[in-house]
């Protein structure tokens, strides 16, 4: 078969485990870099597709599709974890939810997302703030986040907890309401 046809098969094929492994790190459509992380996942799936010893359309399906998953899943973390080292932004010098609004990340937001933004810098902890962030820039998995902040994973959920009641009255900013 072309290589070529064998690569479009591959990846129409297996185009929902690429679409799982952004689902499983936490990544939605609606992250920034969705597309390009999309894209790099596409790539990895047809060098993973060459390493593996068998054919994955046809005995070997179960077996490539184990393969393909593990490999596919701690390339997206070593993906995430890169990008992260690279955020300007978020780390565990961010004190104030105003600094976001300054970045990248929120410019061109509308003014309602704004002003939810300094409400919530001013109801959250300096702690909750930098969890708040974190989730902001999406992207991250619970135990990325307790891991950046030193914290356990049950003490982050903790806290995210708290920054949902916290932000809960303040929700009807986004609807326009306040």
């Amino acid at each position: 078969m072309d290589p070529r046809k064998e690569h479009e098969k591959l990846l129409s094929q297996f185009e929902p485990l690429l679409f799982k492994t952004l689902s499983r790190v936490n990544m939605r459509r609606i992250h920034a870099d969705y597309d390009d992380y999309l894209q790099e996942l596409r790539l990895k799936l047809l060098t993973l597709a060459d390493k593996f010893d068998g054919d994955p359309f046809k005995e070997d399906l179960v077996r490539f599709l184990g393969f393909a998953k593990q490999g596919l899943y701690r390339y997206t973390l070593d993906l995430i974890r890169k990008s992260a080292e690279n955020a300007d932004f978020v780390g565990s010098d961010v004190s104030e939810l105003s600094e976001l609004l300054h970045s990248d990340f929120v410019f061109g937001l509308s003014p309602e997302i704004q002003e939810f933004v300094e409400q919530a810098n001013e109801v959250l902890t300096v702690k909750e703030r930098e969890i708040f962030a974190y989730l902001l820039q999406g992207g991250y998995t619970g135990q990325d986040i307790a891991n950046e902040l030193g914290i356990s994973r049950k003490i982050m959920n903790k806290y995210k907890s708290r920054i949902k009641e916290k932000l809960m009255p303040l929700k009807s900013i986004l609807h326009g309401n306040y």
